[in-house]
């Protein structure tokens, strides 16, 4: 089956924000007295802020906040920081170059809507996607399929149709329970980390149309 779309992840697989995201969750859980244990974030990567703080309320008994209210002070935090600071992976300009003529284009994100909108402001990305789906969106974050699922649905088209671009494992789980062919980009974790996508590589720059009809054969 040919592939039609082609599905991106936004933090960490073409916008350089993960570093911003780590620092704003680390004071908000520093601000409340809610310790992290060391390297845990890396394995949050993909998920949503609201399901991560949820996390970390229950765990520490933490009954006097909300996931909401958390989330809205780590955003706070982001943007305070990333204003004027977040840049696109190196790549990214003639990725949408290349496919934009041949396949239609969609973001998948866990950020909620004021963050991605905040983010294509910065950086002065246009109407070049298809259809933008955010955390906020869906009611299950990654790695649930929903955020992949109303992805496709949005676009008219067959999970086997599209094919999604993730940096993160728990990205890529969504994304392959969802039915669509996967490419991992080693961007922000190790390869071995990305070992469930169907094709990986080391950075975004690296998948051409030629990637893509490799892939088209394999699968």
């Amino acid at each position: 089956m040919p592939i039609k779309a082609i599905i991106l992840d936004m933090d960490g697989t073409f916008v350089n924000s993960e570093r911003i995201h780590t620092r704003a969750e680390h004071l908000v859980c520093k601000k409340y007295g809610i310790p992290l244990l060391p390297g845990e974030p890396s394995y949050w990567r993909g998920m949503r802020s609201k399901d991560i703080f949820r996390m970390l309320i229950k765990r520490y008994y933490k009954t006097g906040l909300t996931e909401e209210r958390l989330q809205r002070e780590k955003e706070n935090y982001f943007m305070a920081f990333g204003k004027g600071h977040i840049k696109v992976y190196p790549g990214f300009w003639r990725f949408l170059r290349q496919f934009r003529p041949m396949y239609k284009l969609a973001v998948a994100t866990s950020s909620t809507e004021r963050l991605q909108r905040f983010i294509f402001k910065d950086l002065k990305i246009g109407k070049v996607f298809d259809a933008v789906i955010t955390g906020d969106h869906v009611r299950n974050g990654k790695p649930h399929p929903e955020e992949y699922t109303a992805a496709i649905h949005a676009l008219g088209l067959k999970p086997k149709e599209c094919v999604v671009i993730e940096d993160a494992d728990n990205g890529l789980i969504a994304a392959k329970r969802a039915g669509a062919r996967t490419i991992g980009v080693a961007q922000t974790l190790p390869r071995k980390r990305l070992f469930m996508a169907d094709l990986v590589v080391d950075k975004l720059a690296d998948i051409t149309p030629s990637t893509l009809k490799r892939l088209e054969r394999r699968i």
